[in-house]
């Protein structure tokens, strides 16, 4: 895949392209991609993304506490291109660029990256002039040079990023959210050194650090999980299922649960914690190796323990729920 970015310029009339920040690369943003591909290969053109370094909404709305992400911009890239989209260009999405009209940014396309066709989303609108439809964009991209159509409906029925971050975040519905995205959530990051009280309990875990900021976290409560494992060089990738925790430990912090829930956000704020327990890892140190964990299904809220045999007890009927849960969603593994 190529990457482009705002100081170059692409030959004028080779691109059919679509706009957004494609936060998930969901099954609504695969079925208008799709029509960019089948549109691009119908006119000799070449499928390009329009995207952008940040948010929109960090610009648009500063005031406002910034959007939890998907997923990070690397692994973005990785799903347009499976995706079967052959060139992206990264905008940075500024003031300027938010003060542009439809028309002005379409201009834009068209003079100065080669946009000759140009799909826009199903109920999407692009532009400071909002209330422009899509009527308005068809008559100021044929002034333009530049072809435009509308995206069909998703035969499946609405999927939009928000709705998915509300799934996610909102009720820790992931199992939901999968069927949106047409893949489990997951969280990359990388083990770090916690507190050790899993290991005193008998359910050793993994601590996940270093996620981007931004990163979207489920609701605080109890997952059936699968984790990938790689090593310092990128090697040994092991796969293994398990339970993970999200949340604020309460049995341990509570005196600074309150403070730490009233600031929380859906993103990864530093408050907000992620420990897996892998079933069956017999293996040595895990600190220092990146981490996957792919969020199968929710097993109960988080829960304020009067003592650590309540939580032990409670973690043992976590695990029996785990691997449940995962024996129905892998009955071959």
């Amino acid at each position: 895949m190529k990457l482009h970015f705002a100081e170059e310029r692409l030959p004028e009339g080779t691109m059919c392209a679509t706009i957004g920040f494609f936060d998930g690369v969901h099954l609504g943003h695969l079925h208008t991609l799709n029509m960019v591909r089948l549109q691009a290969a119908a006119c000799g053109l070449t499928p390009m993304v329009v995207t952008f370094e940040q948010h929109p909404q960090h610009i648009l709305h500063p005031e406002q506490p910034p959007v939890a992400q998907i997923m990070t911009a690397t692994d973005r890239m990785m799903w347009l291109e499976q995706a079967g989209v052959s060139d992206v260009l990264v905008l940075e999405f500024t003031d300027e660029l938010a003060a542009m009209t439809s028309t002005e940014f379409m201009r834009l396309l068209h003079d100065h990256y080669g946009v000759a066709r140009l799909i826009v989303g199903f109920n999407n609108r692009f532009g400071s002039d909002r209330s422009s439809t899509f009527d308005d964009y068809k008559r100021a991209g044929a002034a333009l040079g530049v072809t435009v159509l509308q995206a069909t409906r998703n035969p499946h029925g609405p999927v939009s990023s928000t709705m998915i971050r509300d799934l996610i975040a909102g009720s820790g519905d992931v199992r939901s959210a999968a069927l949106l995205l047409g893949r489990n959530f997951y969280v990359d990051g990388r083990v770090v050194h916690g507190n050790h009280v899993g290991t005193q309990l008998g359910f050793p875990t993994a601590n996940v650090g270093e996620m981007n900021h931004y990163q979207l976290m489920p609701a605080a409560g109890a997952y059936a999980v699968y984790a990938h494992l790689i090593d310092e060089n990128g090697e040994n990738q092991l796969s293994l299922p398990g339970m993970a925790g999200v949340g604020y430990r309460p049995t341990f912090t509570a005196s600074h649960t309150a403070s730490v829930q009233a600031k929380a956000r859906p993103y990864n704020d530093g408050g907000l914690g992620l420990e897996v327990n892998l079933f069956g890892y017999e293996g040595g140190d895990l600190y220092g190796k990146d981490i996957t964990v792919f969020f199968v299904d929710r097993i109960r809220d988080e829960i304020k323990f009067d003592s650590t045999d309540g939580l032990r007890a409670q973690l043992e009927q976590d695990r029996e729920a785990a691997e449940k849960i995962l024996r129905e969603h892998f009955p071959n593994a």
